[in-house]
């Protein structure tokens, strides 16, 4: 299906435009302009037609358990990213769009009709139990990736599991799906130095995604689209009956794996992973 789409991504500001498979176009010419910078786009194949059906989303494209088709080049869409801050004058085909009425009609009230900056959120220290507060638009935002918690303010207990080495837990992925970008956060305590954290299961595909714990390290091994794996590994000692963060993340081809507060180990792979509607993630 056709669609186009911008989004904000570490900093710098993206057009995607796909004709079956501006913002100004002509046929399959178009141009991009930012604050007066402007940048021209030829989309690629023969189709010159633009063939756009279903709502326009503004903002963002709804939480995870929306039933909402995200493409996988849409980054902050496949994250669930939405965007923060304010925004006024859209304008297609010369047509203003009344963004503010469409609000008011959908009831949604937490988009706020004006654009006010508010005092920092943070400075009552509202995150609990050890939470990392950011700041948000007029809003604080609690990350208790590194916590025993979870919630708006990290104050619910998170749910824990025990395993004994010969037990493991299985998570059927609902729907098929191709992405370029993930991220996967963890915690885990052992004693032991070695032991499978997760990996993807599949039939149908040889791409893979494992997280183990290896000689007292994490070591993460990804293949995709039937290349030779990638194997990052970070950390020492990590079988010291401590808590440790693991956090995975993947922008296209590039890899991070980083645990705790430690510098990250980098990588690069493939640009797109493929999960099945009977994958399986294994614990």
């Amino acid at each position: 299906a056709d669609f186009f789409a911008f989004e904000l991504l570490n900093d710098t500001y993206i057009c995607i435009l796909i004709l079956d498979q501006v913002v100004s176009r002509n046929g399959k010419e178009g141009r991009v302009t930012v604050d007066g910078t402007a940048a021209d786009f030829s989309t690629p194949g023969e189709s010159n037609q633009l063939d756009l059906e279903g709502p326009l989303y503004i903002g963002g494209v709804g939480p995870p358990t929306a039933l909402v088709t995200v493409p996988p080049v849409l980054w902050a869409g496949v994250l669930r990213h939405g965007y923060v801050g304010c925004m006024r004058d859209l304008v297609i085909n010369g047509n203003a769009i009344d963004i503010a009425g469409y609000a008011r009609q959908q009831d949604s009230g937490a988009i706020r009709p004006s654009c006010h900056v508010q005092l920092p959120q943070c400075d009552s220290q509202p995150c609990m139990n050890g939470g990392l507060c950011m700041e948000g638009w007029n809003r604080f935002i609690c990350d208790c990736t590194a916590t025993s918690f979870t919630g708006p303010t990290c104050g619910k207990d998170a749910t824990t599991l025990t395993f004994n080495g010969s037990q493991h837990m299985l998570i059927t992925m609902p729907d098929e799906f191709r992405t370029q970008t993930e991220d996967v956060t963890l915690r885990f305590r052992t004693t032991r130095p070695l032991g499978l954290l997760l990996t993807t299961s599949t039939e149908q595909s040889a791409d893979r995604l494992e997280l183990a714990v290896a000689g007292g390290r994490v070591r993460l091994t990804a293949r995709l689209d039937k290349r030779q794996s990638e194997v990052l590994q970070v950390g020492q000692g990590l079988n010291d009956n401590q808590w440790h963060t693991v956090k995975f993340s993947r922008r296209g081809s590039s890899l991070k794996l980083q645990v705790d507060d430690e510098s990250p180990s980098r990588g690069n792979n493939v640009h797109s992973f493929h999960l099945y509607s009977r994958d399986q993630f294994k614990y």
